[in-house]
């Protein structure tokens, strides 16, 4: 008996693929993801610094418009604060005038005599009208700077090189100028030697004597 074989169906070969082995397509579809993700980290990172940089440029310009407005504010105060000391100033020196007024007007009011030592007052004026006319202001003008001075002036002929009179003029220009301070400052200790002589004067003078002494200055014709 002849046997039958039947023949076989032909195939298309398949690729032997290992269990848990990834294909090609999914492998480009990992690497397209990987790179995704990395750029949208790069544009994250990006946009992050942007808002960083900003909130700083935001904060710096905040912290000037807030020194120049405390600036404006400092500036304000200090206008307000030197306006009502002067306005208090004035008002002292009004209500000072204002008290001596009314106490002299008191004073002579009462009409009453008391002994006063008019031998006294009359030698302290004399004695401020001396000083004051007696020319010895130059005992208080610094001796150094006015030998300096007068050494200059006499060695101006000596002078021949320019550079050398210019160095010297500015010294001389510095000595005048410690010499016109020192003039300005006795002037003010004698201003104010003679206003304290005259405030001696006036405490020392009793008002209450007012007519005696009117009365002796019209007979002596002091």
């Amino acid at each position: 008996m002849s046997t039958f074989i039947k023949p076989s169906t032909p195939t298309k070969s398949r690729p032997n693929f290992k269990p848990g082995t990834p294909t090609k397509s999914k492998s480009l579809t990992s690497i397209n993801i990987a790179s995704g993700s990395s750029n949208n980290v790069n544009s994250s990172t990006k946009v992050l610094e942007e808002i960083n940089l900003l909130l700083n440029l935001e904060t710096l310009k905040r912290n000037r418009d807030n020194e120049i407005i405390l600036k404006q504010n400092v500036e304000e105060a200090l206008k307000i604060f030197e306006e009502r000391r002067h306005k208090y100033f004035t008002l002292v020196a009004k209500c000072a005038t204002l008290v001596k007024l009314a106490c002299t007007r008191k004073v002579l009011l009462r009409n009453e005599l008391i002994e006063f030592p008019t031998d006294a007052a009359r030698a302290d004026a004399n004695s401020i009208k001396e000083k004051l006319s007696s020319g010895s202001a130059t005992d208080y003008i610094s001796t150094p700077d006015l030998e300096k001075f007068k050494e200059m002036l006499q060695q101006v002929e000596k002078y021949k090189n320019l550079p050398i009179r210019r160095t010297e003029l500015v010294d001389l220009q510095n000595a005048t100028d410690a010499i016109q301070y020192s003039i300005e400052a006795i002037e003010i200790s004698l201003e104010k030697c003679t206003i304290q002589g005259l405030d001696h004067f006036v405490d020392t003078l009793d008002m209450l004597n007012y007519p005696k002494l009117l009365k002796e200055y019209d007979q002596n014709d002091y």
